[in-house]
């Protein structure tokens, strides 16, 4: 009688699993296709001359023949190299072509994230609805890369947990590789989750990494990162660069300005000027803070206390597939949470949309496979709450937002692209144009500071510069090094802006670089201020005596 029931129940159990494999496949699909199908709507909307300019300036100049760090300022090389590629495919060196190669990267990011998620048994809807919460994080889209290494790290790490062994060492090296790759901060946080991750295994095991997997995971590490083990090899130059722009990270002191949690009683109190869609950002921004930094603490005292995730060998039957399933998104939980330990330094750092983001996603996966949150309705009301939040604040940061206010937009061309651009962008590339045009014709350089990298895109010329984004305060011998490649350069005008970076006063072009300033207002010819410069605080001077020196 029980071997008959035990018959009868394998079909029905084999197709819920069926059912359970098609459901992830299209909840796969579905996050695949978001950042595509957005792409299709708004990669044309906006155009940030900022950080997205400092990428697509990057990704142009290697086009061109050059290595970020070693020719011009940049991340490290791993997210130029992926945006060059799109934009040689395209045959096209315009803003679209690198963000299509960013909405590629966003698509593979979400469907890593959603297909991790889905390894915890859950309904349908849980699983369909990670996707679109998993996607509205994915901002902004020019920073993708950094929320791809934080997916990356991840599965490599719940991959080692779920079955460890050579294989799965070799695949968290070719992963922790990778993210070293697009940033030497991502290797930092990867190591230490790395570390976590060992004194865990060996506190509920007793074990440690065998030689093999020591070998295995090395040799995995040398693959991911073999790109940039590459430029040290072969390029010359390139490791000085590398070593010195770990130098300059230890000159300014920091990787981010500081902008801290905001505090209570200036949510309670918005600032005078401040209008309510702000006041409600930073609002949430703080509370979703501040909830994120408790689940993290629950989760990781839930994982002190867990036991270390079995392998699966010796099981028999459906037993052993359940076991499977079970340990595998014990094992994602685990690594998720460990993860979210070396970034959620960014609440403490940097606290804005753009930077926590990269300490939210491992929260979601963490969330969405919390043990047990299947059999309860609190987890239910805490992914909908998430999602929510998640909404309200990245829409703030999408490219449509200026849409969704109705706000006025222009269109733009900028290199063979039509662009819908806010007045005061396109104001600022009017401006740009008719210096170009009227004092740096034939290609000539010109100089665009202190956060204008995109300017130089822009126009499809070089910088004469090395530090293409001047945000840090820097030494006088770099300084120095800039002129000298100024005067070399012969540029024909320069146009920098008075902003001040977070408004302080310690920061600013004037603050940051004032030799550069100097050598500026005393080589060349301030233009006066006109209908186009008025009211923007921006300085434009046109060649001077070619034979002028700082002092």
């Amino acid at each position: 009688m029980t071997g008959t029931a035990g018959r009868a129940g394998m079909p029905l159990q084999a197709f819920m699993t069926g059912t359970a494999a098609r459901l992830q496949a299209v909840a796969v699909a579905i996050a695949l296709a978001l950042p595509l199908v957005a792409f299709w709507f708004i990669g044309h909307h906006g155009l940030n001359l900022q950080d997205e300019g400092f990428l697509w300036y990057g990704a142009q100049r290697v086009l061109a023949g050059e290595l970020p760090l070693r020719d011009f300022q940049s991340y490290d090389v791993g997210r130029y190299f992926w945006s060059a590629a799109w934009m040689w495919l395209f045959d096209d060196e315009g803003v679209v072509a690198m963000r299509a190669g960013n909405a590629v990267l966003t698509s593979i990011t979400v469907a890593l994230a959603v297909a991790l998620v889905s390894m915890q048994p859950a309904p349908g809807w849980r699983i369909l609805l990670a996707a679109p919460a998993f996607a509205i994080w994915m901002v902004p889209d020019f920073k993708v890369a950094d929320s791809f290494a934080v997916m990356l790290l991840v599965a490599g790490l719940a991959g080692a947990l779920a079955r460890v062994g050579p294989r799965s060492c070799a695949w968290l090296g070719i992963c922790l590789g990778v993210v070293s790759a697009i940033g030497i901060n991502h290797a930092l946080y990867g190591s230490i989750a790395v570390a976590l991750a060992l004194g865990l295994r060996y506190r509920q095991a007793r074990v440690l990494p065998s030689g093999r997997m020591l070998v295995a995971f090395v040799t995995g590490c040398a693959v991911g990162y073999s790109p940039v083990i590459a430029c040290h090899l072969f390029a010359s130059g390139f490791t000085a660069a590398f070593i010195d722009s770990i130098r300059m990270l230890f000159e300014a002191g920091t990787t981010n300005l500081p902008l801290p949690l905001p505090r209570l009683q200036a949510l309670l109190q918005p600032s005078p000027g401040q209008d309510a869609a702000s006041a409600l950002r930073e609002s949430l921004l703080a509370l979703a803070g501040l909830a994120g930094g408790g689940f993290l603490v629950v989760a990781i005292r839930r994982v002190w206390k867990d036991r270390a995730p079995s392998n699966v060998g010796d099981a028999a039957g459906d037993a052993a597939g359940d076991a499977a399933a079970r340990s595998a998104a014990s094992a994602v939980f685990t690594a998720a949470v460990l993860v979210s330990i070396p970034y959620a330094h960014y609440a403490l750092s940097r606290f804005d949309v753009f930077h926590v983001a990269l300490s939210i996603l491992p929260i979601l996966v963490a969330v969405w496979t919390w043990p047990g949150r299947q059999r309860t309705g609190v987890g239910d009301a805490v992914l909908v709450a998430a999602v929510v939040a998640g909404t309200v604040l990245s829409l703030f940061e999408q490219r449509a937002y200026p849409m969704l206010r109705g706000w006025t937009v222009e269109r733009v061309q900028v290199l063979g692209d039509t662009l819908y651009l806010e007045p005061h962008a396109a104001d600022v590339l009017s401006l740009l144009r008719a210096q170009v045009d009227a004092h740096a014709r034939d290609g000539r350089s010109f100089l665009a500071a202190p956060y204008w990298p995109g300017a130089y895109a822009v126009e499809r010329r070089r910088a004469p510069v090395w530090e293409i984004y001047q945000l840090f305060p820097a030494t006088e011998a770099r300084q120095r090094r800039e002129i000298a490649r100024l005067r070399a350069a012969d540029i024909g005008f320069s146009m920098y802006s008075l902003f001040r970076a977070d408004a302080r006063p310690d920061l600013g072009f004037a603050s940051t670089h004032p030799l550069i300033v100097a050598y500026i207002d005393r080589c060349m010819k301030l233009l006066p201020t006109g209908p186009a410069t008025e009211g923007r605080d921006i300085r434009i001077h046109v060649a001077g005596d070619p034979g002028c020196a700082i002092e």
